[in-house]
């Protein structure tokens, strides 16, 4: 059972969307043709964190039919995150998968939206997790600083996903917990972990590229690292993924969070 995953770490231009297509469908275009192939773009490729909502998301509302062009001539499911604006009143960080031949077949609204970019203002937060199912694995959905919360993955993994996709745009000089994080989300769960972060300098902020896929031990399969505008492509076996689940069942000593009941020992100093 054997999958090939591809990332892409790219550097945005705030002032030229188009650019930005450009620049990755070109990337796209040189990736070789493949059976069960699964690309992850970062967060927010196509526009950054542009503070113009309406156009960014009737310019992302017309590159997902491009996309769809692209995914069924390229024979592969492209993922990454746009802003998309709801029922003409709010706007969402929402991830996309598109299929070769169905067109989008899942998506997730980002959950925890960061408040040092203005999420919390422009965008609404997700109310619900996202599972894709498919015939070989489970694909779990989150976005970039869904990373710093653990349970989100817990409840993904409680609910036998065996990969998760996570775009990101990571500040550098918070990249090492970036790395970190992932790893430990790939081994607390036993799972997968595929991100593909930004690079570059965008509005005084530099991002730190380190895109990467991580196995369900927590080591990296692949690492882009300070690489510009590029793709690097892995092809995953998740026999060893389910081996490694029923040789080492910590999933299955898990103790629910149900539980409610705290047992205070107090031992202050005399008043």
């Amino acid at each position: 059972m054997k999958i090939t995953i591809s990332i892409a770490q790219t550097k945005l231009n705030l002032d030229s969307f188009d650019k930005n297509v450009d620049n990755t469908l070109y990337l796209i275009d040189q990736l070789p043709i493949l059976e069960n192939h699964y690309l992850l773009l970062p967060e927010l490729w196509s526009t950054g964190f542009t503070p113009n909502l309406n156009f960014a998301s009737k310019f992302n509302h017309e590159l997902l039919e491009q996309l769809k062009n692209k995914a069924q001539q390229k024979n592969i499911f492209i993922s990454g995150s746009y802003i998309i604006q709801q029922n003409n009143l709010v706007f969402t960080n929402r991830l996309i998968i598109i299929s070769p031949n169905k067109g989008i077949i899942a998506q997730y609204d980002k959950i925890h939206l960061f408040p040092q970019f203005d999420e919390n203002i422009n965008f609404n937060s997700g109310k619900n997790l996202s599972i894709l199912r498919t015939d070989k694995i489970n694909f779990g959905l989150s976005i970039c600083y869904d990373l710093r919360f653990p349970e989100l993955f817990r409840n993904y993994s409680k609910n036998n996903v065996h990969l998760c996709l996570l775009p990101a745009q990571w500040p550098l000089k918070r990249i090492s917990h970036y790395v970190k994080l992932l790893s430990a989300r790939a081994i607390e769960n036993q799972m997968i972990m595929v991100s593909s972060n930004v690079i570059g300098t965008n509005n005084n902020t530099v991002f730190g590229g380190n895109s990467m896929v991580i196995d369900h031990q927590g080591e990296p399969v692949l690492n882009l690292e300070d690489q510009v505008n590029t793709i690097g492509t892995v092809t995953l076996d998740l026999n060893k993924t389910l081996e490694w689940r029923k040789i080492f069942p910590v999933l299955k000593d898990f103790v629910s969070s149900d539980i409610n009941q705290i047992e205070y020992f107090d031992n202050f100093p005399n008043k």
